[in-house]
């Protein structure tokens, strides 16, 4: 291979995971819907009192917040992107509901037939339901996709009681998928109420927790030794897998957390243990072998 067909390669790989970063920073970073509380709130280009006006909102509206500091949320009310008081919005209260639309659930930017498709939501995927807004619609969201759809092809899910059944615990993100934001943790012997289970993931809710974990680390059983107990002492027992698995959840732990949290020091530690147990298994490999060849 000549120089330029090595700077060639090069150059696409750099694309390609530039791309890839991209797309996972962009699965990762979380939305929020929030609702108005004031009878009026203007929308403005910055954060600032004295910016231009953008928009005006009403009270009861529901927005998409992107981010929040002390003063200012940026927001997103159909085609309007800006800014409002963060005192002025609040969380509101949402109902889990199951897309019973076997052709699909499609979510439109306005509460209208005719108004643009954001996604096409799978049968079966579960949703969170803020409520009707008008002639036979709802606002709702899964993950990223807040939008519209027809009240008719959302509706209660069956649910069934299972346990969190691996002694590293569970990520709980906000999509179906590994790529999605985590939005908590559960840890091993969790009862959790499932809602639905599509393409290997279930959506759960527990205490105040509710997202997507993999389907395969729940169990009918509660299992007999819990995760604080099983990881606190030692990990001789894992497979090379769960070591595997463990380290990762443990990092996305530690993403939800600063650096000075106890939750973060914590991770951390039982990273450092892994780590050393990883160590301890490579040593021993290297000794056997040595004792094969006679060495």
């Amino acid at each position: 291979m000549n120089i330029l067909k090595k700077i060639s390669v090069v150059v696409f790989l750099l694309v390609m995971l530039f791309s890839i970063q991209q797309q996972v920073a962009e699965a990762t970073n979380y939305r929020i819907v929030k609702v108005v509380n004031d009878s009026s709130l203007l929308v403005r280009d910055s954060p600032s009192d004295v910016a231009k006006s953008i928009g005006n909102l009403t009270k009861g509206e529901f927005v998409t917040e992107f981010s929040s500091s002390k003063d200012w949320s940026y927001i997103q009310v159909g085609d309007i992107k800006g800014y409002v008081i963060s005192s002025s919005l609040s969380i509101p209260q949402s109902s889990i509901k199951i897309a019973n639309s076997k052709s699909g659930l499609v979510v439109k930017s306005k509460p209208s037939t005719s108004a643009s498709t954001l996604a096409t939501l799978k049968y079966n995927m579960i949703v969170e339901d803020y409520g009707s807004v008008e002639n036979g619609w709802s606002f709702v969201q899964y993950g990223n996709v807040v939008g519209y759809v027809k009240s008719d092809f959302i509706g209660n899910a069956k649910t069934t009681t299972k346990y969190v059944n691996t002694r590293s615990g569970v990520i709980v993100r906000n999509i179906a998928s590994p790529s999605g934001a985590s939005v908590g943790s559960l840890s091993n012997g969790t009862q959790v109420t499932v809602h639905a289970t599509l393409v290997g993931w279930s959506y759960v809710t527990a205490d105040n927790v509710r997202g997507y974990v993999e389907a395969a680390y729940l169990g009918t059983k509660k299992p007999a030794e819990s995760t604080s107990t099983s990881q606190k002492s030692t990990y001789n027992t894992f497979s090379e897998e769960e070591l595997e698995y463990a380290l990762l959840e443990l990092e996305y732990k530690k993403r939800m957390y600063p650096t000075h949290a106890n939750e973060y020091r914590d991770a951390l530690e039982e990273q450092l243990k892994i780590e050393k147990e990883k160590l301890n298994r490579l040593l021993q490999k290297e000794k056997e072998l040595r004792k094969k060849i006679g060495r």
